[in-house]
């Protein structure tokens, strides 16, 4: 991501993080190995006393700012947006404005979206073993 961020405000490391986290969310989606429905079907029968019972064990003072957000992520369903690489540029440039005022101009966008696109087609036919050295280590 680098080069498509200079003289961007955002840091790259920043930015890349994130950017791998939408790039697996769309392969996913567009692999289907999972169902966008389904996914949300699954966190609507999520019980909020749970969720907020471990939030407060894990030391969050203030649960209310995370059930806001819980909350619209569900209505918005943010997912099915992910599955066009432009709208994970859309959506990386939304997060990095909660940080920085006007973070990309359209060359950074229109660049960002050439690296997407080519890192998702890096990632295609290997990107479930992330998945798979995640879910060795949650048994050991």
């Amino acid at each position: 991501m680098l080069p498509a961020v200079v003289g961007s405000p955002v840091k790259p490391f920043f930015l890349g993080h994130i950017a791998l986290e939408l790039i697996l969310d769309n392969l996913l989606i567009t692999t289907d190995k999972i169902t966008v429905h389904s996914f949300y079907e699954h966190l609507h029968g999520c019980e909020d006393d749970v969720i907020e019972e471990f939030l407060v064990a894990a030391g969050m003072k203030n649960p209310a700012a995370f059930f806001r957000f819980f909350t619209h992520f569900k209505n918005e369903k943010y997912l099915h947006t992910y599955i066009e690489t432009l709208k994970i540029a859309y959506a990386l440039k939304r997060v990095c404005m909660r940080v920085w005022k006007d973070p990309f101009t359209e060359a950074h966008e229109q660049a960002m979206n050439e690296v997407l696109e080519k890192y998702r087609e890096t990632l295609l036919l290997s990107f479930m073993q992330v998945f798979d050295e995640i879910e060795g280590k949650l048994y050991l």
